[in-house]
């Protein structure tokens, strides 16, 4: 008789645990961390806590259960409360600051339509304010004669254009800008009498300068020493 061959039984694959982030196994995990970490004190109110804690966890009891159970309730709750905190966007106020200031702006416009006394005052504040405008910072001049030149220019015309609208008379004009371009002729010379007073710079590349580039050269090698033996062996 042949012997009956016997089945193989197939291994069940475990499966792999999935790594809760910041659930219940990470802070089995710190627990545990903690308790290595500190002395374990007998009889201690601590102790007396973990000890409860490992009992349970062996006995899968019903407190344990529980705990779990209000853990994730709480969790869920939380996340509830998150989603709702989102800020509304605020709905624009009908009669808010813009409102109020185009009714002013409507008022004042009907007054002074009417010439009333109250528009006048406002007129009259406007034209205060506008006349106490601060002074513009001067810009940085650029070098140069021309460009002077041209700005002394630019200033002679505003002038003029000014005193025009004011009525001033031609003759004053006219002495004016005599005067100045004499002012501006005498700049022109002084500057020029400058420039030639201005010494002249020494030349590099003489017989003088060559020997002393050639000195400062050998002290950076090794001194003036070595300098010397090398000049004798050429």
């Amino acid at each position: 008789m042949k012997k009956k061959k016997k089945k193989k039984k197939k291994k069940k694959k475990k499966k792999k645990k999935k790594k809760k982030k910041g659930g219940e196994e990470e802070g089995r995990r710190r627990r545990r961390r903690e308790e290595k970490k500190k002395k374990k004190k007998k009889g201690g109110e601590e102790e007396e806590g973990r000890r409860r804690r490992r009992e349970e966890k062996k006995k899968g009891g019903e407190e344990g259960r529980r705990r779990r159970r209000r853990r994730r309730r709480r969790r869920r709750e939380e996340k509830k409360k998150k989603k709702k905190k989102k800020k509304k966007k605020k709905k624009k106020k009908k009669g808010g600051e813009e409102e109020g200031r185009r009714r002013r702006r409507r008022r004042r416009r009907e007054e002074k339509k009417k010439g009333g006394e109250e528009g006048r005052r406002r007129e009259e504040k406007k034209k205060k304010k506008k006349k106490k405008k601060k002074k513009k910072k001067k810009k940085k001049k650029k070098g140069g004669e021309e460009e002077g030149r041209r700005r002394r220019r630019r200033r002679r015309r505003r002038r003029r254009r000014e005193e025009k609208k004011k009525g001033g008379e031609e003759e004053e004009e006219e002495e004016e800008e005599e005067e100045e371009e004499e002012e501006e002729e005498g700049r022109r010379r002084r500057r020029e009498k400058k420039k030639k007073k201005k010494k002249k710079k020494k030349k590099k590349g003489g017989e003088e300068e060559g020997r002393r580039r050639r000195r400062r050269e050998e002290k950076k090698k090794g001194g003036e020493e070595e300098g010397r033996r090398r000049r004798r062996r050429r």
